[in-house]
């Protein structure tokens, strides 16, 4: 690969961002920039519009809707380019764009590589005690399936939430890319197979995968509340007929009754009962007020 390769960037999340930033950072050759366009912001939790930034930084940048537009496939041809980079996306990347640059496309992943593969890893990992990871991989025709870069774990807490998890993992990706960079500069890629037979994979979670099921233990309802939090869409629930969104709680282990009733209020706070222990929660948004009182019932 040729020194000071030209490089383009695609995404359209945090870690999309970050990984820009430090690709100016290291004066990396950044040809351009695709963003992913604002009308297709509400299908993606925690967007960012990439075009702004590269703005700020005077790399030229265009909007995409779909990755693999023709369009987008001819200016990496037209650009020569060498790399492209396709962070924070979760588009497939066809086999037209996948030959376009002229040593291919570098993916990131926030899971160790081969373990998590597929959609929604952050709440997978919250949901399940996954170990998170930056994980950089030359794409190929599969799912997150190509060999790999760079690989640096990340501890997982015991308490994690989204956000604090897209802290980590974007502060892990800085470290990553001081290692990766560097050596794309020289024109060096030394990439890792990895091992198939280890796969695991990780499906598609929607909004309605956040409806509460009381009658789950305390820990697996704290989990899912954790997983679900900001910035996804939250964690629900029914009372009264009404829907409330959770998005934080604490486990409160002391507590035992009956599957979804309110055991206790505390400072305003409900504490409700699950199937072992029970859960206070927390940041609670509602269309309106709810007036918790000892003995109500949350839809199970």
């Amino acid at each position: 690969m040729n020194a000071h390769p030209k490089i383009v960037l695609a995404g359209s999340v945090n870690s999309s961002y970050q990984t820009l930033k430090k690709l100016h950072e290291h004066n990396m050759n950044v040809v351009h920039v695709f963003a992913l366009h604002p009308v297709k912001s509400e299908q993606v939790s925690g967007y960012k519009d990439l075009k702004i930034l590269a703005a700020e930084l005077g790399i030229p940048a265009t909007y995409f809707r779909d990755i693999n537009n023709a369009e987008v496939v001819q200016l990496i041809e037209r650009e020569h380019v060498d790399i492209l980079f396709v962070v924070g996306l979760s588009q497939i990347v066809k086999a037209s764009l996948l030959s376009a640059p002229n040593y291919g496309c570098i993916g990131f992943h926030p899971t160790m590589l081969p373990k998590g593969r597929g959609r929604a890893a952050i709440a997978w990992t919250i949901l399940k005690n996954l170990t998170p990871a930056a994980t950089f991989f030359k794409l190929d025709r599969g799912a997150d399936s190509g060999p790999i870069l760079e690989q640096i774990p990340i501890e997982l807490d015991s308490n994690e939430y989204p956000l604090t998890l897209i802290e980590k993992i974007k502060s892990t990706i800085d470290v990553a890319l001081d290692e990766l960079l560097p050596k794309l500069k020289e024109g060096k890629m030394n990439p890792k197979p990895q091992d198939h037979t280890k796969a695991t994979f990780l499906g598609v979670r929607r909004e309605e995968d956040g409806y509460i099921q009381w009658k789950a233990s305390a820990e697996d309802v704290h989990k899912l509340i954790r997983a679900s939090s900001h910035p996804y869409p939250g964690a629900y629930s029914f009372v009264n007929g009404e829907k409330i969104k959770i998005y934080s709680a604490t486990l409160r282990p002391e507590f035992t009754g009956v599957s979804g009733r309110v055991i206790a209020v505390e400072q305003g706070n409900p504490i409700i009962t699950c199937a072992e222990g029970a859960i206070e929660l927390g940041e609670i948004q509602s269309s309106q007020p709810v007036n918790w009182k000892i003995g109500m019932d949350l839809e199970l």
